[in-house]
């Protein structure tokens, strides 16, 4: 018999029937998860998807790399206002995106990148993820100005 993936609330005890409402509330988009900016909005209205799973993404992965929260914030903002496409396409996506963001927001040139200390622990995590370290470094510094600004 297969996994089932649905919930009803008429499947909980009684007494929790409000919190199994109100996961399948935020399950279908329309009421928002505590620890996600882009979901306080009022009740009942529907939220974009992408940008929840951008800012989930982003956060968890720049926590990892314990990049500074006022920096965090800032990449974790540019990364779902951003079109990621050519990051997906040569550099890891979402995931690239928010790690290159972070590097320019934390260092302004390549040259200083190298000797940061986050440099062994960008390059160990783009290892794992499969993401060249190098390329990406590259790729940023060229397209985006260190003041955030695009060339």
């Amino acid at each position: 018999m297969p996994a089932r993936t649905t919930f009803y609330a008429e499947d909980a005890p009684e007494h929790k029937e409000e919190r199994y409402d109100a996961l399948w509330l935020i399950d279908q988009g329309i009421d928002g998860w505590p620890e996600c900016p882009f979901d306080e909005v009022e009740r009942g209205h529907r939220l974009n998807r992408a940008h929840r799973g951008k800012y989930l993404v982003c956060d968890t992965l720049l926590q990892q790399l314990e990049v500074p929260r006022h920096v965090r914030e800032g990449v974790v903002s540019r990364v779902v206002m951003t079109d990621c496409r050519a990051f997906s396409r040569h550099h890891g996506g979402v995931k690239g995106a928010a790690i290159g963001f972070a590097i320019i927001s934390l260092v302004d040139t390549e040259e200083e990148l190298s000797t940061s200390a986050y440099w062994p622990l960008v390059k160990e995590t783009c290892s794992s993820i499969g993401i060249d370290a190098d390329a990406l470094a590259s790729y940023l510094f060229r397209t985006y100005a260190p003041t955030g600004e695009e060339n």
